[in-house]
C-alpha cells in the first residue's frame, strides 16, 4: 500500500480479494459488497491515520500538539518557561502641603496604564520609603511589576488525591509563593519552597521536619500544577492540611512598552493620590508568554544535553534560555576561538534582551553570577553588549496609479509596517542574513499595484573615542563597503561650538582623510572587501564622553550580522513613482 488515501487503501483491498479463489468471479462493483469493502476501507483509514497521529506525538521532533511537546521535554528534566510580568519603574513626586516625613510606600500601591484600548495594573512588591530633597521636596523610585494578584486555597483530602491546579493560564512562577497549614485553626503555616537543586533536599528549615518543598509543572490542559512530596524525602501534604497559594496572573508582552501610569491606590493611606505626581523612569518591559513548542522543541534537548553544568557553547545558550528566558529577545554564544581576536578559555555571551538593546547593569550582575555557578573550571565566561548596526533604509517604489484602489499615504503607510514586520520577524536576531530576494517579495505583496523597488541603505554604528592620548582604532561592518560612502562625524572640536571636522574615502582608494577646515589628512584605511575601517594613532579632539557615528553604503543588499552583532532598523524613507503609462495610452 502505497499511501493511507482512501481509495488507495479501497483498490488494495479489492485486488487482494480478486487473488483469492472465493472472489474470482465477484463483481466488486455491486453495491453490497462494495458497501462492505467502502466500509473495511474507511476502518483501515481511521486505523493507519490514528496510528500516525499517536506515533507522531511520541516524539519530541515530530509532536503537533502542545500537551504532547510539554508531556515528552517533562520525561528529560525540562519545564517550559511561564509567562512573566512587565517590569516599570517610576518617580513619584509629592505635591500636597502635608508632611510625608518617614512616609512608606508598601507592598501592593497599584499604578492604572492604558494601552491599545486595554487596562493594565503595576504594583509595588516591596516597600519603599519615601526620600527628602534639600529643597524639602519629597519622592521615591518605585519599581512595578505588572499582573493581578491571585490567592487559591486546597484543602488536602482524605485519600491524598487532591490535585493543585492554578486557575489561570499566564502566571508568573517568580512571585508564586506556597503555605501549608496544619488545619484551619493554624495562622502561622510553613513556606514550602520550589525545587530547583538536588541539594535542597539536605537543607531542613525545621528540625523536626522534612525538606519543605514543591515542584511545578504544566499539566495536559496547559495548566500549572503543584506536586508536594510524600514524606520520604521531602514533607508531604497530609489529609486536612491547607494549602494556600498567592501569585500574579500576569498579561505577558501585551503589557510591554507602557510609558503612561497613574497612581490609583496607596493600601491603608487616607492621603489622596492626586497629591503624587508620576513621571516614567523605565518603561514597561521584559513581559513574556510562555514558551512556544518551537522553542521547547529547541531548548529541551540542549538542557537535557549540559546535565547541570556549562562547558561548550551550547550548555551555556541552553542554561540561559533555561532560567533568563524571560529577559532574552535574542541569544549569542561563541567560544573564544571563534572570537575577533582569538581569545582561548573564554565564552563569550551577548544578549539582546526584550524591549531594548542591551541589558541592565542589575540584570548583567544575576546572570554573570548565575553562570558563574555551574561554569566548569578553566573556563571564563564574558559577558558583552551587542554591536548593533542601525539601518537607515529607502526604497524607491514604482507603482501603477490608475490601478490604486486606496491612497498614496496609505500605501506608504502599509509598505513601511511591512518593512518594520520583516525586520522584527526575521532580522532582528544574532547572526542573521538580510536576503534581498525574500524582503523584496514581502514587498511586492503588499499591494498589486507595485511594478518595481529599488533599496538603497546605509549602516551606521556608534564608537566612543579616546581624548586624551592617540589610539588606533579598527571599526569593522563585517560586511563589504561601496567605495567612496564612509563617513566618521561629523564631530565637534572642543571648546567650540561651531567647528566640526569629520573622515571620508571621498576617492574611492581605500584611504580615510580627515577633512579640518581646509586641511585634508590621511588617517587610516577602509578595507572595501571585509568591511574593516581602520584609524591608525589618532586622537580625537572632541568632548570626552561623546560618541562618533560612522556611516557607509553596503556593496550588496544582501547583508548578514554575526557573534555580537545584530541589525536595528532606524528610519524608513518610502518614495512612490507613479506610472502613468496606461493613462497616456
Amino acid at each position: 500500500m502505497d499511501s493511507i488515501i482512501f481509495s488507495n487503501i479501497k483498490q488494495t483491498l479489492i485486488d487482494y480479494y480478486k487473488k483469492q479463489d472465493e472472489f474470482k468471479d465477484m463483481n466488486f462493483a455491486g453495491s453490497a459488497i462494495n458497501t462492505l469493502i467502502d466500509g473495511m476501507a474507511y476502518l483501515g483509514y481511521y486505523l493507519t491515520t490514528y496510528a500516525n497521529f499517536a506515533i507522531n506525538e511520541s516524539f519530541l521532533d515530530t509532536a503537533q500538539k502542545r500537551s504532547s511537546v510539554v508531556s515528552l521535554s517533562h520525561n528529560i528534566g525540562y519545564m517550559p518557561a511561564q509567562g512573566t510580568s512587565a517590569k516599570a519603574s517610576v518617580m513619584v513626586t509629592y505635591v500636597g502641603s502635608s508632611s510625608m516625613k518617614d512616609f512608606i510606600f508598601p507592598v501592593g500601591t497599584t499604578f492604572q496604564a492604558t494601552k491599545d484600548g486595554t487596562t493594565y495594573y503595576f504594583r509595588t512588591y516591596k516597600t519603599t520609603p519615601v526620600n527628602v530633597t534639600d529643597a524639602g521636596k519629597y519622592w521615591a523610585q518605585l519599581d512595578l511589576r505588572e499582573g493581578t494578584l491571585i490567592q487559591q486555597t486546597f484543602t488536602q483530602d482524605p485519600d491524598s488525591t487532591t490535585d493543585f491546579i492554578l486557575d489561570d493560564n499566564l502566571i508568573d512562577l517568580s512571585t508564586l509563593t506556597v503555605r501549608v497549614f496544619e488545619s484551619d485553626t493554624d495562622t502561622i503555616g510553613i513556606r514550602f519552597d520550589e525545587l530547583t537543586d538536588i541539594n535542597q533536599f539536605s537543607k531542613k528549615k525545621h528540625t523536626d521536619k522534612l525538606p519543605c518543598l514543591y515542584s511545578v509543572k504544566e499539566n495536559t490542559d496547559g495548566r500549572i500544577e503543584l506536586e508536594f512530596g510524600d514524606g520520604v524525602l521531602s514533607e508531604s501534604v497530609k489529609p486536612g492540611n491547607i494549602v494556600k497559594v498567592e501569585y500574579l496572573s500576569v498579561s505577558g508582552k501585551a503589557a510591554n512598552n507602557i510609558t503612561e501610569f497613574t497612581l490609583t491606590n496607596i493600601p491603608d493611606n487616607p492621603r489622596s493620590v492626586s497629591f503624587w505626581m508620576v513621571t516614567p523612569v523605565e518603561y514597561s518591559n521584559s513581559g513574556t508568554d510562555r514558551e512556544s513548542i518551537q522553542s521547547i522543541r529547541q531548548n529541551a534537548p540542549k538542557f537535557f544535553q549540559r546535565q547541570g553544568r556549562d562547558v561548550v557553547a551550547d550548555d551555556y545558550y541552553s542554561d540561559i534560555m533555561a532560567n533568563y528566558s524571560e529577559i532574552v529577545d535574542s541569544l549569542s554564544v561563541w567560544g573564544g576561538e571563534d572570537n575577533d581576536p582569538p581569545d582561548y578559555g573564554s565564552v563569550y555571551i551577548c544578549i539582546k534582551p526584550i524591549g531594548a538593546l542591551s541589558l541592565t547593569s542589575l540584570q548583567k550582575q544575576s546572570i554573570r553570577n548565575h553562570i558563574l555557578n555551574s561554569s566548569v573550571v578553566g573556563i571564563t565566561p564574558k559577558l558583552v553588549d551587542p554591536t548593533v548596526v542601525y539601518v537607515n533604509m529607502i526604497l524607491n517604489v514604482e507603482y501603477k496609479r490608475i490601478n490604486l484602489q486606496i491612497t498614496k499615504d496609505e500605501l506608504t503607510e502599509n509598505i513601511k509596517n511591512t518593512v518594520l514586520k520583516y525586520f522584527n520577524n526575521n532580522v532582528s536576531s544574532f547572526n542573521v542574513d538580510f536576503k534581498y530576494s525574500k524582503f523584496l517579495s514581502s514587498i511586492f505583496n503588499v499591494n498589486d499595484t507595485i511594478l518595481d523597488v529599488t533599496l538603497d541603505n546605509t549602516l551606521y554604528m556608534y564608537f566612543m573615542p579616546l581624548t586624551t592620548n592617540a589610539t588606533t582604532y579598527e571599526l569593522n561592518f563585517k560586511n563589504a563597503i561601496e567605495p567612496k560612502s564612509v563617513t566618521i562625524g561629523p564631530y565637534y572640536v572642543y571648546g567650540s561650538s561651531s567647528k566640526m571636522y569629520y573622515m571620508t574615502d571621498a576617492n574611492g582608494d581605500g584611504i580615510l582623510y580627515e577633512y579640518r577646515d581646509t586641511d585634508i589628512a590621511e588617517v587610516g584605511t577602509v578595507d572595501y572587501e571585509t568591511g574593516l575601517v581602520t584609524i591608525n594613532n589618532y586622537r580625537f579632539p572632541t568632548s570626552a564622553g561623546e560618541q562618533i557615528q560612522i556611516s557607509m553604503k553596503p556593496a550588496s543588499n544582501n547583508m548578514k550580522v554575526t557573534l555580537d552583532y545584530i541589525f536595528s532598523i532606524n528610519s524608513i524613507n518610502v518614495n512612490l513613482i507613479a506610472d502613468d503609462a496606461e493613462e497616456t495610452k
